[in-house]
C-alpha cells in the first residue's frame, strides 16, 4: 500500500512538473490572450461574437549547450533554436584539427572547407597599414581586420561602414583591387 501510494505520488509529481516546466507565465501553453476589454466581430460586424483565437506555437526555454565548449555564454529565450545556414562551410585555423572539421561539418550537415588560408597581419606594421589606406580607398570606414592570403599572398582587409562590413582583397605588392564582398544582413 504504502509502494504504490509512493509510486502514484511521483507520477503526479512528474507530471505537475512536465506541464510547469512546458508552460509559460501569460497562460498555458499555445494559448492565445486578448485584452479583456476588447471585442473582435464575426464576419457581419455585429461587434458581439467572438471569434475563436488560433493557436499559436510554443516553444520550451532554452538550456546553455553542455557540448560546445567554445559557447563564452549563453541567454535562455524561446523558439526554433540555431540552424546552419544553406551554403556554409567549416574551415579549420590548424591542419591539426582537420578531422574535427570533417566531423563536425558532417554532424552539422554543411561542407568542409579545408585550413583557413587567412593570416593575420599585426595592422601597425608599414606594409599592413599601406595595404589598410588603399582598401580604405576602395571602402571609407573604420578597419577591423588585416591578413595575408597564405597560397598567394594578397591582402585581405575587414572595413565597417555603417554596420556592414567590407572585405576588401589587394595584390601583393602593388595593392591593386582583386575583389570587394559584403555581408548581408
Amino acid at each position: 500500500m504504502i509502494v504504490a501510494g509512493a509510486v502514484a505520488g511521483t507520477i503526479a509529481l512528474g507530471v505537475g512538473l512536465g506541464l510547469w516546466a512546458s508552460g509559460d507565465d501569460s497562460g498555458p501553453a499555445g494559448s492565445a490572450q486578448q485584452p479583456s476589454g476588447s471585442r473582435t466581430g464575426d464576419a457581419s460586424g455585429s461587434g458581439g461574437v467572438s471569434a475563436k483565437p488560433s493557436p499559436t506555437r510554443s516553444y520550451a526555454l532554452s538550456k546553455a549547450p553542455s557540448t560546445i565548449p567554445a559557447v563564452r555564454s549563453h541567454t535562455a529565450a524561446r523558439g526554433p533554436g540555431w540552424r546552419p545556414a544553406r551554403g556554409e562551410r567549416v574551415v579549420v585555423g590548424d591542419a591539426d584539427l582537420a578531422d574535427e572539421g570533417r566531423l563536425i561539418a558532417g554532424e552539422l550537415g554543411l561542407a568542409y572547407g579545408g585550413e583557413q588560408d587567412d593570416v593575420p597581419v599585426d595592422p601597425t606594421t608599414p606594409q599592413a597599414r599601406r595595404a589598410a589606406v588603399a582598401a580604405l580607398d576602395v571602402v571609407p570606414g573604420r578597419v577591423v581586420g588585416v591578413a595575408r592570403d597564405r597560397d598567394n599572398g594578397k591582402w585581405e582587409i575587414a572595413v565597417v561602414q555603417d554596420g556592414r562590413e567590407y572585405e576588401v582583397e589587394l595584390s601583393h605588392p602593388e595593392l591593386l583591387l582583386l575583389r570587394l564582398d559584403y555581408t548581408t544582413d
